[in-house]
């Protein structure tokens, strides 16, 4: 009896960092680097337990674990060469020690069903405490409302997605109620980037279902523009004072005035490309704020904004760690794509979403330059890359 206490005791001290990412994680502040604690103790037992073995056997038949490798070890050069974002860099390396000795098939896809409920309600109740309970502004959100709306996307893509992976009848339903509730967390958010991307990666998975299952019927269309009427209706109800300040940047664009959030974004984007372009091979790392008014003549609020992040990951891969800092990191999203060949449809529904969902959210935001979104990349899709290379296997 005791044995089997400590075993299950074991089992969860392993998946714990994935308990802590999916229920826990943005209830605080700066909580990917309270990861990093919680990811020791899972691999000293994950170590302790399974001995050198898990590791030699993940690293012997993954590539995916190779090409986090390389990326953290560009990361460490250009971080001592001439700069890298230490977020990205500590989700990278906590993305490859953890999935290096975390046993893949512990994680049974009843057990991540489970975690994925708990995240969902989860993730939509910090939204309601914050925006509805308290009636707080959104910036006293506990973590920046933009990278938690990418994270409730993910949540609920992950949850839809998975519906079509159990066949216990409660656990579809409340999949799918937690997949809603995310979904409403988005809203509430109030993060313009973050909502479109949600439906658009929504509207992608719903027509891939309608036409995989040959479901286009009349009854089928109506119900899914009913489905779509009522989440537009509601963002809009939740969003109002977004949507009216979206058209006032539009018309203060149009009128010269680019210093708006819309006019910032494609100002950072032309000061980007300017930085590649100067320095296509290695980017220019983490310049202070200075150097950018210094060396491009930005404007001084250009520069302050340009210090963090160009709010287009594709652009600041480049401008920052060049052409070959950009294949390490493209390499995380198209691989997972070329192991979709030959998969199951219900397993493309959960990849292809999630990649999906991060490639536009990099069109507008950095969630690789941020170490929550940037950890939940790694270590969420991680896991489903390590389940289609043993499938594979």
């Amino acid at each position: 009896m005791i044995e089997k206490y400590s075993s299950k005791i074991k089992e969860w001290l392993i998946i714990l960092p994935f308990f802590w990412l999916l229920v826990i994680q943005f209830w605080v502040s700066a909580g990917d680097k309270k990861l990093v604690v919680i990811a020791i103790v899972a691999v000293i037992t994950s170590l302790l337990t399974y001995r050198t073995n898990i590791v030699v056997d993940n690293w012997r038949n993954s590539l995916w674990l190779k090409g986090v490798l390389c990326s953290v070890v560009f990361a460490l050069i250009s971080y001592q060469y001439h700069g890298f974002s230490s977020q990205e860099l500590r989700a990278y390396a906590i993305g490859f020690i953890y999935i290096l000795c975390f046993p893949t098939p512990l994680l049974t896809k009843y057990r991540m069903a489970f975690l994925l409920i708990c995240s969902g309600f989860s993730i939509f109740a910090v939204s309601l405490w914050y925006m509805v309970v308290l009636g707080s502004d959104r910036m006293a959100l506990p973590i920046n409302p933009i990278p938690l709306s990418a994270m409730q996307g993910l949540i609920a893509v992950l949850c839809f997605g998975f519906i079509s992976k159990v066949d216990v009848g409660w656990m579809k339903k409340a999949l799918a109620v937690a997949g809603a509730a995310a979904c409403i967390g988005c809203l509430l958010s109030g993060s313009r980037g973050g909502v479109l991307v949600l439906v658009i990666v929504l509207a992608f998975m719903g027509a891939c279902f309608l036409y995989k299952k040959q479901a286009l019927t009349k009854r089928t269309v109506f119900s899914a523009l009913v489905v779509l009427s009522i989440l537009l209706m509601t963002a809009v109800l939740l969003n109002k004072a977004t949507i009216q300040r979206t058209v006032e940047e539009v018309e203060a664009i149009s009128n010269g005035d680019a210093d708006t959030s819309i006019g910032l974004r494609l100002q950072l984007w032309e000061l980007g490309g300017q930085m590649f372009l100067s320095r296509p091979l290695l980017g220019y790392g983490t310049p202070p704020q200075d150097y950018y008014s210094e060396q491009f003549s930005a404007s001084p609020i250009l520069a302050y904004y340009a210090r963090g992040h160009l709010h287009n990951n594709f652009i600041d891969k480049l401008a920052r760690n060049g052409v070959i800092g950009f294949a390490f990191w493209l390499f995380l999203l198209v691989y997972p794509l070329y192991l979709l060949k030959g998969s199951s449809f219900e397993t493309r529904m959960l990849v292809l979403p999630v990649v999906l969902l991060y490639a536009l959210s990099c069109m507008t935001d950095s969630p690789f330059r941020n170490g929550g979104t940037a950890v939940y990349y790694m270590l969420l899709l991680g896991l489903l890359v390590r389940k289609l290379e043993l499938k594979a296997r």
